[in-house]
């Protein structure tokens, strides 16, 4: 949905460049809070807003725009796959230090220093 966006949008600031009027078919932008929505209805600011967003995913890791959105779910979900990961991992290192023979102090910062440690060492930092 994105890459259609820019893609119409793109397009449009051609006809931009070549002084067509172009408000017609370009009405405005919402942001949806929750209290408030804000409509942006300068149609050269709307056009700025979705280049800027456009520049920023070309200048992240493929050099491309397009492929940086096909590909954005699949980074989303790896993250979330290593997050749930990280979760049960800690849980299980408690789990063994709680109920098993061998005893940490019954510090509860104490406990979650050292599977902080742990898991740094073992995992590393992935972010």
């Amino acid at each position: 949905m994105l890459i259609h966006l820019i893609d119409k949008v793109l397009n449009l600031k051609i006809n931009l460049q070549s002084d067509i009027n172009i408000s017609k078919e370009f009405e405005h932008i919402n942001f949806c809070f929750q209290d408030e929505t804000i409509k942006i209805t300068d149609t050269r600011i709307c056009l700025e807003f979705i280049e800027a967003f456009k520049n920023e995913y070309d200048k992240r890791g493929y050099h491309n725009w397009r492929l940086e959105l096909e590909n954005l779910l699949e980074r989303y979900r790896e993250y979330d796959e290593m997050q749930k990961f990280e979760e049960h991992y800690a849980r299980a290192l408690y789990e063994f230090f709680t109920k098993s023979m061998i005893k940490v102090d019954n510090i509860p910062n104490e406990l979650v220093r050292i599977i902080l440690l742990m898991m740094e060492y073992s995992i590393g930092d992935q972010n």
